[in-house]
């Protein structure tokens, strides 16, 4: 069964997109600051560090990555710029690895021309893994 990575297993969106995975059989690893919940079964765990050499080795052998990480809200040293810097070297370490498949989980309205943070961030990182996809020339 493939591989999948998915950064935040534990948080609202990423246990149900775990959730689903487990239940369909696919080998799940999770990138995460949270504890693993109890009762939860059939997940590995990593801590969730934006250091490049460690997101390689954690997507290494992938065969696809799932992001449902974001910043809400600017906090403890965290920006939305950050967290675009963040995704952009995920985005790079998995094609390092080679994974071959990426899912962003995003929000509606994103826009490049925002006056909000949030949602330009997002767009931003749209933008990135469309790049990426399209330097690929498969899945589109």
């Amino acid at each position: 069964m493939p591989r999948v990575i998915v950064t935040g297993a534990f948080s609202n969106i990423g246990s149900a997109v775990a959730g689903e995975l487990v239940r369909r059989g696919f080998t799940l690893h999770t990138l995460t600051n949270r504890d693993k919940p109890a009762g939860v079964e059939g997940i590995t765990q990593a801590p969730l560090r934006f250091e490049a050499e460690h997101l390689a080795r954690e997507l290494e052998g992938a065969d696809a990555v799932v992001s449902t990480y974001w910043v809400r809200l600017p906090h403890g040293g965290k920006s939305f710029d950050s967290a675009v810097a963040d995704l952009q070297m995920l985005i790079d370490a998995a094609v390092r690895a080679g994974v071959r498949r990426s899912l962003l989980v995003s929000v509606s309205n994103a826009a490049l021309d925002s006056r909000l943070g949030y949602y330009r961030g997002k767009a931003r990182v749209e933008y990135k893994l469309r790049d990426w996809v399209f330097s690929r020339q498969r899945y589109w």
